[in-house]
């Protein structure tokens, strides 16, 4: 299926109001979550949280990748993918269920019981894996933006409620089951399809090729991913898990929730010029740089008001996390391009090297976690910020040479954002005092650079995406 412009463009609209208008809702959800609730308590999340993210991982098996990636998907792939990963959502709680006494060991503290009820949300995700893939094959994020949506508020008031109340932890727990139960019954419910009731064995082996590297690709960067709160949990105490679980939160996972807006779009639609590399690598290079146009200042502008932001949206029982956040934030501003980057080797179809890739920057970041996590959670932060950067530049250099294009190339795209940001937060933090001037006079000064220095890309944007 070649999906038109006006296709992509409706997907990107729909797939951003999807994403916007559950960010807002999940941190509004946040704020008032962590105004009832403990570090402790988001410690304990955070403790349990590497082994539910890789589970997941195992429930979908990279085949809702696989799906989207080829072109002649039948109603028997469909169908086969539905069993196996319903299959493997089951197959994969009662390991974790069987587990539950080992974790509970490893950290020093009982879990029993709040795994096995989160992992209950495996089972739902399960389900609804082809559901998903089948709107965004046809680009329909129109029904997933309403879903979502939905789901975060039922599971949102129920989940302030509890907290309100003084449920603690399990108002967390309740608030991550319910938002997988909902949506993915309103998934079910408003989809036509029913799965055949047979199992294609050719289906599978054509899948799971792809699909098995990506599995192994995915069990890597979420094992990863989860490291630091995994050596935290170990060696240190619950709370300072806690703290370092809501930076983390406040941080990467919004930024890796938006930048899904992209993905979650522009990979169907580049699997048609699969082929192209000049094209491909063109329409690459116009999505990094439009995503990091708007997101770098969006970073810059809350590393400027971080303390005051904490104070405000927290209360200054958090004020621990001010400096990882700050790490965290920065961080940040590469995880939009390492994704976009490692994007093409699945729109290629090319997974062998994908994994390679993933592994070497895993590799790295491993040997920098090694060295940081005795020195504390400033540290461990400040690990993740390097990690960051280092896969920028290795993801960079591989993708490039995926489409035989120089890493010159993208540098010089990307560099005049950087810099542009870089050096004008560095005037406002040395020479301003006001934290309202300082934002006013960052906003302004980047938009003028914008507008002269990327005018060609803004007009094709304000055209209509014609790319």
């Amino acid at each position: 299926m070649v999906h038109s412009k006006k296709t992509l463009f409706l997907g990107l609209v729909w797939s951003s109001v999807d994403k916007a208008g559950i960010f807002v809702a999940q941190m509004l959800l946040e704020l008032i979550m962590a105004r009832l609730l403990t570090p402790r308590d988001y410690g304990l999340i955070g403790m349990i949280a590497v082994f539910m993210s890789v589970a997941q991982v195992f429930v979908d098996g990279g085949f809702s990748s696989a799906l989207i990636q080829k072109k002649d998907r039948t109603n028997s792939d469909y169908s086969t993918i539905f069993y196996i990963c319903t299959g493997l959502g089951i197959f994969i709680y009662l390991i974790l269920l069987g587990l539950s006494p080992i974790i509970s060991t490893f950290y020093n503290e009982n879990l029993n019981s709040l795994i096995a009820v989160l992992g209950l949300s495996l089972i739902f995700n399960s389900i609804g894996v082809v559901y998903r893939t089948k709107l965004t094959v046809e680009l329909n994020f129109k029904k997933q933006a309403l879903f979502s949506f939905l789901s975060i508020c039922i599971s949102g008031i129920i989940a302030i409620v509890l907290a309100y109340h003084n449920f603690g932890v399990w108002a967390l727990v309740t608030q991550t089951v319910l938002l997988a139960f909902f949506n993915n019954l309103f998934l079910i419910i408003n989809n036509k399809w029913f799965p055949e009731l047979k199992f294609s064995s050719d289906s599978f082996k054509q899948l799971s090729g792809y699909g098995f590297k990506l599995l192994i690709s995915g069990f890597i960067n979420s094992l990863y991913m989860n490291a630091n709160s995994l050596i935290l949990g170990r060696f240190y105490d619950t709370k300072t898990v806690g703290y370092f679980t809501k930076a983390y939160q406040s941080t990467i996972f919004p930024v890796s929730f938006l930048t899904t807006v992209i993905q979650r779009v522009v990979f169907p639609y580049l699997v048609s010029f699969q082929h192209d590399e000049e094209k491909l690598f063109s329409l690459n290079q116009k999505y990094v740089t439009l995503y990091l146009m708007a997101f770098c200042p969006v970073i810059v502008v809350a590393l400027i008001v971080s303390r005051e932001l904490i104070i405000l949206l927290l209360t200054e029982k958090w004020i621990n996390i001010l400096i990882p956040f700050k790490y965290l934030l920065s961080a940040c501003i590469f995880f939009p391009v390492i994704v976009i980057n490692m994007n093409l080797f699945q729109v290629k179809g090319r997974i062998t090297e994908f994994l390679y890739v993933e592994i070497a920057t895993k590799i790295t970041g491993i040997f920098i976690i090694f060295l940081m996590y005795k020195k504390g959670v400033n540290y461990i932060a400040l690990g993740v910020l390097i990690q960051f950067f280092l896969q920028f530049i290795i993801t960079s250099v591989f993708s490039c040479r995926l489409l035989k294009r120089k890493i010159t190339e993208q540098i010089t795209a990307l560099l005049p954002i950087f810099l542009s940001n870089a050096l004008l937060f560095l005037f406002v933090e040395l020479f301003m005092d006001n934290l309202f001037f300082k934002c006013i006079f960052f906003v302004v000064i980047y938009l003028i650079f914008i507008y002269f220095y990327y005018r060609k890309i803004l007009l094709e944007v304000l055209r209509g995406f014609k790319i």
